[in-house]
C-alpha cells in the first residue's frame, strides 16, 4: 500500500523545471507588453491574435477593438496598401526574408499616422501559422519630410537670392551647393566649389582649420553652431572677415550641413574704431581724481569704473562690474538712492548731493555725488562721480563740537551767575510760602472747612508739591555751581547704595532688585557726592516708570573699576537725545531745568570716573558709573 501511494503522488507532481519555465514565459509576456515598439500578431487568415500595450497607446484603440478582428477589414489601412500587405503576408508565410515598409494606419480619433513595419513568420510544428508585425511611429518624420518636399521650390528661391552666403557641405567639409552670395564672398563660381573641400581650396588660414573641424564634429552629433568668426581667403588672394552659423540637416536620409556666412568687414572696422576710441576714453576715465561709475539706465547695472572707484570701494574692477548702482550704498539706503536716480533720469537734469558708499569690509565712506545721463551708440547710461569727503566731514564735526563746547561753556557761565545771583533770593521766599502753606493746611484740617470744601486741601497739597519742585530746581542750581573737588576716603559702594535707597520713595508698583557682589573693594570717593549722584539717577529711573516696572541696581568689580548700574524698564530716551542728557539745561521732562544729570557727570568726572547711558524707547534705560580703584 505504501508503494502505491508513492506511485500515485509521483504521477501528479509538477515536472522538474516547469515552474521556472512558467516564470520565464511570464517575464517574456511582460517584456512584450512594455517594449517601446508596437507588436501585432496576425494569423494566416488575417485575424489579429495579439497586440501589445504600445500599439494601444499609439492608436487609441482598446485591446477588445482589435484582437479577434480581421486586420484587412477594419479599415485601418488604405486600400492601396492592403494589396501590398496581402502579398507581403504571403511572402512572410513562405519564409521570404522580411524588409521594412512604411504605411499609414488610422487612429481611433480618425487621424492617420505613419508607421514603419517589419515582420517575421510565426511557426507551429514546422508549419507557418501567421506573422508577427513590429512597428514604430514615424509620423513626425514623415510630416517633416512632406513639408520639406512641398517647400523645396520656395526654399530654393530663398536659398539662391539670400543676401548672406548660404552653402551646403557634407560632414567632411566638401561643398554640395552654394548660392550667389557664396560665389561673391569667396570669389569662386559654384562649379569651382561643388565637390571640393574647404581644405583643398584653402579658404581658411591654417590656424583656423582646427576650429572649423571642431564645428563639423558638433554638426555630426546633430548640434548647430555659431555665431563663429573666421577669416576667409578669397580666390583673388584678399581676405574677408565672416561670421558663420551651421545647422545639421537631413537630405535623403543623409546628414549634411547648412552654413550661413555673413561679411562683417564693416562691423569689424566699426569695432576697431570703437576700440581705439574706448582706449582713449579709458585713459581719460582712469585718470579722473574722483571715483567714476558708469551704469546702464535700463538695468541699473554698473558697466564700467575707474581705478579710483576700485580704491573707494575696496573692491577689484571685476567685482564692481555687474553690481547694481544701489549696491554702492549702505543696504538701508538702497531704496532712497534708487528713487533719487529714477527721479534724476526722468527729469534729465544733473544731480549733485552728499551721500554714503559702503566698502567691501562694511566701512561707510561719506561722499559727494555728481550724476548725469549720457547716450553712447544709442544706449543711455548714467555717469556718477563720487568724491571722498571724509576729511571734510571730520573737520565739520570738529567745528560742530567746538561750537557745542562754546555753547556749553556759555551755559555753565550763565548757570553760575544765575545760581549766585538769585539762588538765595528765591529760596528764602519759597521757605516762607512753604511755612504758610503748612500753617494753612493745619488750620483747615482742624476746621469744618475741610469737610465742606474737600478740594481746598487738594489745592494746598498741589501748592506744597510745586514748592518742593521749585526748591529742587534751586538746589540743583546751587549744587551745580558749588560742585568742588571731592573730599575722598576709602568707602564701600554697597554702603553708599544702602544709605541712598531710604532717601527715595519707590512706589509699590516698581519691583526693586539689588545685585551687589560680596566683598567689593573699597574705593576712594566722596560719600556725600556719590550719594547725590545715586539719588538723582535712581529718582529719574523711578519717574520713568509711572505705570510701574522693574528697577535693578548692580554693583561689581570690573577691569580695575567698581561699576554701578541702575537699570529701569521705563519709557526710554530717544536716540537723538541720548548724547545730550548730560548737557546742562537739557531735559526731556516738562518739569525741571536739566541740571540733575549734568551735576552727576561733573561729580563723576572729578572722581576720574566715567558715566554712560544706554537706552531704547519703550524698553528702558541703563546708566553705568565706573569709579577707579586706583587714582591716576
Amino acid at each position: 500500500m505504501a508503494k502505491e501511494r508513492v506511485t500515485s503522488k509521483s504521477s501528479t507532481s509538477t515536472p522538474p523545471g516547469a515552474k521556472e519555465l512558467k516564470k520565464s514565459v511570464e517575464r517574456l509576456q511582460a517584456l512584450m507588453e512594455e517594449i517601446p515598439t508596437g507588436v501585432i500578431n496576425v494569423d494566416a487568415k488575417g485575424k489579429i491574435t495579439y497586440v501589445n500595450k504600445t500599439i494601444l497607446q499609439a492608436t487609441g484603440y482598446s485591446r477588445e477593438e482589435l484582437v479577434g478582428k480581421n486586420a484587412f477589414r477594419l479599415g485601418l489601412i488604405p486600400p492601396e496598401t492592403l494589396k501590398l500587405l496581402g502579398k507581403r503576408l504571403k511572402d512572410k508565410l513562405m519564409g521570404k526574408p522580411p524588409s521594412p515598409l512604411e504605411i499609414q494606419f488610422k487612429r481611433k480619433d480618425g487621424e492617420w499616422m505613419w508607421i514603419e513595419i517589419s515582420g517575421r513568420a510565426l511557426w507551429e510544428h514546422g508549419v507557418p501559422v501567421g506573422v508577427q508585425i513590429v512597428g514604430r511611429d514615424i509620423t513626425d518624420r514623415r510630416q517633416a519630410e512632406e513639408k520639406l518636399k512641398s517647400s523645396e521650390e520656395r526654399l530654393k528661391i530663398l536659398f539662391e537670392f539670400a543676401p548672406d552666403a548660404y552653402y551646403l557641405n557634407d560632414l567632411k567639409g566638401n561643398f554640395i551647393d552654394g548660392n550667389r552670395a557664396a560665389e561673391e564672398i569667396t570669389g569662386y563660381k559654384r562649379d569651382e566649389l561643388i565637390g571640393k573641400s574647404f581644405l583643398k581650396l584653402k579658404l581658411l588660414p591654417p590656424r583656423q582649420i582646427p576650429k572649423a573641424a571642431a564645428l563639423l564634429a558638433k554638426n555630426a552629433l546633430g548640434q548647430a553652431t555659431g555665431p563663429d568668426e573666421f577669416t576667409l581667403n578669397r580666390k583673388d588672394g584678399t581676405q574677408v572677415p565672416v561670421e558663420t552659423r551651421t545647422f545639421p540637416i537631413k537630405i535623403e536620409g543623409k546628414t549634411s550641413v547648412l552654413g550661413i556666412a555673413r561679411d562683417i568687414t564693416e562691423r569689424k572696422q566699426a569695432e576697431e574704431a570703437l576700440r581705439k576710441s574706448e582706449e582713449r576714453y579709458h585713459h581719460l576715465f582712469d585718470d579722473l581724481t574722483d571715483a567714476a561709475f558708469l551704469a546702464d539706465v535700463e538695468t541699473g547695472l554698473i558697466v564700467e569704473t575707474n581705478q579710483q572707484g576700485a580704491v573707494m570701494l575696496g573692491r577689484s574692477h571685476d567685482e564692481i562690474i555687474g553690481m547694481h548702482q544701489s549696491e554702492l550704498h549702505p543696504p538701508d539706503q538702497a531704496n532712497e538712492y534708487r528713487q533719487k536716480f529714477a527721479t534724476h533720469i526722468q527729469k534729465g537734469h544733473p544731480a549733485d548731493y552728499d551721500g554714503e558708499v559702503i566698502q567691501k569690509d562694511g566701512t561707510i565712506v561719506p561722499v559727494t555725488i555728481s550724476a548725469s545721463t549720457l547716450t553712447i551708440h544709442g544706449h543711455r547710461f548714467i555717469l556718477g562721480l563720487f568724491r571722498d569727503i571724509t576729511e571734510r566731514k571730520r573737520m565739520e564735526k570738529e567745528l560742530r563740537e567746538a561750537q557745542e563746547q562754546l555753547v556749553r561753556s556759555e551755559k555753565l557761565a550763565a548757570i553760575g551767575q544765575l545760581a549766585g545771583g538769585v539762588g538765595h533770593e528765591l529760596r528764602n521766599p519759597l521757605a516762607a510760602i512753604k511755612n504758610a502753606v503748612y500753617y494753612v493746611k493745619g488750620k483747615v484740617a482742624e476746621s469744618e472747612l475741610a469737610q465742606e470744601k474737600p478740594r481746598l486741601m487738594e489745592f494746598l497739597n498741589i501748592m506744597d508739591e510745586e514748592i518742593n519742585s521749585s526748591n529742587k530746581i534751586i538746589s540743583d542750581l546751587l549744587g551745580f555751581s558749588r560742585v568742588g573737588k571731592p573730599s575722598v576716603s576709602p568707602t564701600g559702594i554697597e554702603k553708599i547704595i544702602e544709605d541712598t535707597l531710604p532717601r527715595i520713595t519707590i512706589p509699590e508698583n516698581i519691583e526693586l532688585t539689588k545685585k551687589l557682589d560680596g566683598e567689593l573693594p573699597e574705593v576712594e570717593i566722596d560719600p556725600d557726592q556719590i550719594q547725590q549722584v545715586l539719588v538723582n539717577i535712581i529718582t529719574n529711573a523711578v519717574q520713568a516708570m509711572p505705570e510701574g516696572g522693574k528697577l535693578t541696581i548692580v554693583a561689581r568689580e570690573k577691569d580695575k573699576f567698581v561699576e554701578v548700574e541702575v537699570a529701569d524698564t521705563g519709557c526710554g530716551i530717544p536716540q537723538e537725545s541720548v548724547n545730550k542728557i548730560f548737557d546742562p539745561l537739557f531735559t526731556t521732562r516738562a518739569k525741571g531745568i536739566g541740571l540733575g544729570l549734568a551735576v552727576c557727570k561733573s561729580i563723576i568726572d572729578r572722581h576720574e570716573g566715567n558715566i554712560t547711558v544706554k537706552s531704547k524707547v519703550g524698553k528702558g534705560t541703563t546708566i553705568s558709573i565706573k569709579l577707579p580703584l586706583e587714582s591716576e
